[in-house]
């Protein structure tokens, strides 16, 4: 006896995807994004580390004798700014999805993440309140490349 493939077809879009109860929020047209907020001690973290980069290189250059000493810190500087901003776009990007992939789960609704940004290893730790779709960054920590002279 020979089934008609469209009546099978036909039966499979009744029943939807096999084995799952539920439609996914995606299928429902729902939003799924969740919204990020920094914690003070995040925010404090990060800049602490900009704040360090800064500073570092302003020792280093400062009355070296260099007759473009200014332009180099004045370039250090700059490029703190851009480390900030990569690492907070990178962390933005990852974590306002509805699935954050790579994740690993730390404790109860804690989680902890690894990030690439540039040659540095971001590691931010997160919490999820699924009631209000908030995603709180609690903690970031960067490896700091060494400096070889």
């Amino acid at each position: 006896m020979r089934i008609s493939t469209s009546l099978l077809n036909n039966c499979a879009k009744n029943y939807g995807r096999h084995g799952k109860s539920k439609p996914s929020l995606d299928e429902l047209g729902l939003e799924t994004d969740m919204q990020l907020q920094y914690r003070d001690q995040a925010q404090f973290e990060l800049q602490s580390f900009v704040d360090a980069y800064k500073t570092l290189f302003r020792e280093i250059y400062l009355d070296s004798g260099l007759w473009n000493e200014k332009q180099i810190i004045e370039g250090y500087a700059a490029n703190a700014h851009k480390i900030y901003d990569n690492i907070t776009k990178t962390i933005d990007t990852h974590l306002s999805e509805s699935r954050v992939t790579g994740r690993k789960r730390v404790k109860g609704n804690r989680y902890t993440i690894l990030l690439n940004v540039g040659s540095r290893l971001v590691i931010v730790y997160y919490s999820e309140d699924k009631k209000q779709n908030i995603r709180w960054v609690e903690s970031i920590s960067i490896d700091r490349k060494p400096i070889i002279f």
